[in-house]
């Protein structure tokens, strides 16, 4: 068995050479990796009324779904919160820090979605919707800044009328433009 020797003065010059950026050494980060507010000719944008509410208020929440593109696109036109839907929605405080919700997915049935669920939607059409955003259904710690986004992924697969696979929208995870807003704790 060989026994390879090394001496520390020969490892820590190494360690200088490849950690020191005057050597060209770069540092490693773990790439972060983000949906953008469109892709594949599809954009969503989501838009809050006010810009501060109580944990007691229901603000009017805005999603709009616009086609960008220069085809037709067929997608799932509601964009509300059940288990079958394409439609997703996080807050996060000012650390980032998801703010978590008591509304439970697992109480709407998951179904298969009708023919009648989609819309195909004209190159520079949108469709939007308004749904409330129940802020007492979300557990804000204290008053402060949080920021709000949309994300939209097309229907599932195992949802889809079987005469309509392969022909809705299944682009790439859509994610809004962050909002900000201020709640104010009760």
């Amino acid at each position: 068995m060989q026994v390879l020797s090394v001496s520390l003065f020969t490892l820590v010059s190494l360690a200088c050479i490849y950690t020191t950026p005057m050597f060209g050494a770069q540092e490693i980060r773990p790439r972060e990796v983000k949906a953008a507010d469109s892709a594949d000719g599809l954009q969503i944008s989501v838009h809050l009324g006010g810009e501060q509410y109580r944990t007691s208020d229901t603000p009017q929440l805005k999603v709009e779904l616009k086609n960008i593109g220069d085809v037709p696109l067929m997608i799932h036109k509601d964009v509300g919160w059940y288990g079958d839907t394409s439609f997703g929605l996080s807050i996060t405080d000012e650390h980032h820090q998801r703010v978590d919700s008591t509304f439970l997915m697992e109480n709407f049935p998951t179904q298969p979605l009708s023919v009648d669920d989609f819309i195909t939607l004209k190159p520079g059409e949108s469709h939007e919707q308004e749904r409330r955003l129940v802020l007492k259904w979300y557990q804000f710690e204290e008053s402060g800044e949080y920021v709000l986004t949309a994300t939209y992924r097309g229907a599932s697969k195992d949802f889809v009328p079987e005469s309509l696979r392969g022909r809705t929208w299944r682009g790439e995870q859509l994610k809004s433009k962050p909002i900000k807003f201020k709640v104010v704790k009760e």
